[in-house]
């Protein structure tokens, strides 16, 4: 068993801060990494490629798109698909400081149908890119968590309130192209649109609609990030109007135009 300060893999760029580091790193194809543990808990996300993780008592597939939160002394190994995986993580070696050990639960995340999209970790992966300031990693790293501690600490709700809430969110994240309305959504969910949609804000801190243009921003930025398509074929394909529109969100959110955003995130995968 291996005991490990820093992720496996080939490191591609680390940047350390001061409680946090922050890597891209790179897998062959059938790369096989044995049980081991690390010593800080940490987040790591799949750009590309993917990988089987086994624990003590089951193997789970990690494919592009998805997010895993890991404690420190996690037992695991990984195998490696065919092709390259690459990884961004998020490690915390002072996670004291924020008591980060008992917020990173034993929990895997999907960016693509389950769970808010991660919106602040895609301006993370820019802002390591491009070389932000420590100031600005940091804030939208703790932006990131709060948001994070604040969905995983809800009250507690009803099962009714829980099971339609939870089959909404479903729905905005597997239907990231329709243009829905409030009342196909109050009816496919049997609640009354304005009890929806305060429900809803309540939980995610947002509208249903902002709601659903993050999904399409996920799934835009990873369009971007995994395929050659040109700017206003990721528009169309993700659902909005046109690409004035798609631009318009895009860069309200990242601070950037798309065009620019997928210069950066190609420079390594």
């Amino acid at each position: 068993m291996n005991r490990t300060d820093r992720c496996f893999g080939t490191p591609l760029k680390r940047v350390s801060h001061n409680c946090f580091e922050l890597s891209l790193t790179k897998y062959e194809p059938h790369q096989v990494i044995d049980f081991h543990y690390h010593t800080s808990p940490y987040y790591s996300m799949v750009l590309a490629g993917g990988y089987y993780e086994r624990n003590e008592f089951e193997s789970t597939p990690v494919s592009d798109g998805v997010l895993v939160s890991r404690p420190s002394d996690y037992l695991h190994h990984n195998v490696f698909g065919k092709n390259l995986t690459y990884c961004f993580n998020i490690e915390f070696p002072e996670y004291n400081t924020f008591n980060f050990h008992n917020e990173l639960k034993k929990t895997r995340y999907s960016l693509n149908n389950s769970g808010p999209p991660k919106i602040h970790l895609w301006k993370l992966y820019q802002g390591f890119l491009d070389d932000s300031t420590p100031l600005e990693m940091e804030s939208v790293l703790m932006e990131m968590i709060a948001e994070e501690h604040r969905l995983n600490h809800q009250p507690k709700k009803s099962a009714h309130v829980t099971g339609w809430l939870t089959k909404l969110e479903e729905y905005l994240n597997s239907h990231w192209d329709d243009k829905t309305s409030l009342k196909e959504l109050s009816e496919l969910v049997n609640v009354s649109p304005i009890y929806m949609i305060r429900a809803f804000k309540n939980k995610y801190g947002m509208t249903i609609g902002e709601y659903h243009v993050r999904v399409r921003l996920n799934h835009a930025v990873r369009c971007l990030m995994n395929s050659h398509q040109s700017v206003s074929e990721t528009a169309f394909q993700c659902g909005f109007y046109d690409q004035s529109h798609f631009t318009k969100n895009f860069k309200r959110v990242f601070g950037r135009p798309p065009s620019d955003f997928q210069k950066t995130v190609k420079k390594f995968i």
